[in-house]
């Protein structure tokens, strides 16, 4: 009796599953790479500028092309740095997805994103710049151009003889070296910012320590949380970077002409 049972049980089971609609024969057949169809150009002119075109049907489209993302199916994006870079093209549709890429060449850094001469001064381009300290002035205001009223101390976690790094080989790089050891990071470079408090409406240029890597102020109590990692930009030449923190970058003396004075030399490594 129990086997009868038993096979009117799986009679019934086979009877239902067989009445079922087939939903892998509704969602279609699963693309392949060769079946894709989409392109990737670049303005003749201007080859920074990058178009991104999805022509397969029936799919939504998903762009990455090593510096952001994009899921729209026609965009134009810009690529300010030179060199070698990878797009893959994920075309997604209700059987799966399938990714295919193509690869571009960049002839130069974009000449209108680095056109202020700070970016060549600071890194080098894509050969990178060494900067070390050599000198830290702490304290009250100070014009000094030269070394002879500047102290030879370490200031915050830096010690004199560390340096950074700076390069813009496909991203902005910082790499801080302290004590030796290194502590990779990115920067970000401010060439237009525009001064409130007393010197409202000044602008000037400022550097920025991004993941997780820090400038040598960090540890200056007087600093407001909000800069403590960005700091003006007093001098830039060929060899000499002089960065300051002072008046607007702070919560407490917004109004007043303060600053930690932090000198930089170029080292030949």
């Amino acid at each position: 009796m129990k086997q009868i049972k038993y096979l009117l049980i799986i009679g019934s089971a086979l009877f239902v599953f067989s009445c079922m609609p087939d939903y892998s024969a509704d969602l279609g057949k699963p693309l392949s790479a060769s079946s894709l169809k989409y392109t990737v150009s670049q303005d003749p002119n201007y080859d920074n500028k990058v178009f991104l075109n999805s022509e397969t049907p029936g799919v939504i489209a998903y762009w990455d092309y090593e510096l952001g993302t994009s899921n729209r199916a026609q965009d134009t994006v810009i690529i300010p740095f030179k060199g070698d870079f990878w797009v893959k093209y994920r075309a997604m549709a209700q059987a799966g997805s399938v990714v295919d890429s193509t690869q571009i060449t960049i002839s130069e850094f974009d000449p209108n994103f680095f056109a202020d001469p700070a970016w060549q001064l600071l890194t080098n381009g894509e050969d990178g710049k060494y900067w070390k300290l050599v000198a830290v002035k702490a304290g009250a205001p100070s014009t000094s151009k030269t070394f002879n009223d500047w102290g030879d101390v370490s200031w915050g976690s830096y010690q004199i003889g560390d340096s950074i790094r700076l390069d813009i080989n496909k991203g902005f790089h910082l790499d801080r070296y302290r004590s030796g050891v290194l502590e990779p990071g990115r920067f970000g470079l401010n060439t237009a910012e525009v001064l409130e408090g007393t010197e409202q409406g000044k602008v000037i240029k400022s550097i920025s320590a991004l993941g997780g890597v820090k400038l040598p102020a960090d540890d200056a109590a007087e600093m407001g949380n909000d800069y403590k990692n960005r700091l003006r930009i007093h001098k830039l030449t060929a060899d000499t970077l002089i960065l300051g923190q002072g008046a607007y970058f702070t919560d407490s003396r917004k109004s007043e002409d303060w600053g930690f004075f932090f000198w930089y030399l170029r080292t030949p490594q």
